[in-house]
């Protein structure tokens, strides 16, 4: 049990059923949230819900104690997808083509597309963009992300993880 959990039933021991908190689930995580995983604990910072036409997906912005920023992107398609993300600097050269270098690995596209996002910060302050996206994987299953907005470049490293591996625990 992570140090959150274990000083949220300290503090509040009446049971979730009894309170006015909305349980969550990976479609419904809010700033201030609690994210555990792998008895680590991060909290969430910021919401991202993206569009592409009538497809929907969402992110969340985490951070551990250090300030160290990760990413939970969720996808229901088929299946559930989650996929933990980190930012990564290395020089990206436009137009991005279809396969990807990093690290001595190739990574080939499997998507590309443009979605408007809406962002939520912990302020509960929202702002609207959009952004061109392309995604990419590599044989062992690693992943590769670049989203360009507003004539900036954004490269994220990607694992994909399992819901049991993540606990949730409201904020607020």
């Amino acid at each position: 049990m992570s140090f959150f959990s274990k000083l949220k039933k300290s503090l509040f021991p009446v049971e979730e059923s009894k309170s006015d908190i909305e349980k969550r689930n990976f479609f419904n995580i809010r700033c201030g949230d609690i994210l555990t995983y792998y008895g680590e604990d991060y909290v969430v910072s910021a919401t991202f819900i993206y569009e592409d036409g009538d497809f929907k997906w969402y992110s969340y912005g985490f951070k551990d104690l250090e300030e160290n920023q990760k990413f939970l992107s969720v996808v229901e398609d088929d299946s559930l997808e989650l996929v933990i993300w980190e930012e990564i600097i290395i020089p990206v050269n436009e137009p991005i083509s279809s396969t990807f270098s990093h690290s001595g690995k190739s990574f080939n596209q499997t998507e590309h597309g443009m979605a408007n996002v809406t962002r939520t910060i912990e302020s509960g302050k929202k702002s609207q963009f959009r952004t061109e996206y392309w995604d990419f994987e590599a044989k062992d299953g690693e992943m590769l992300s670049i989203e360009k907005a507003g004539g900036s470049l954004t490269v994220s490293i990607g694992k994909s993880v399992k819901d049991f591996e993540i606990e949730i625990l409201p904020g607020s």
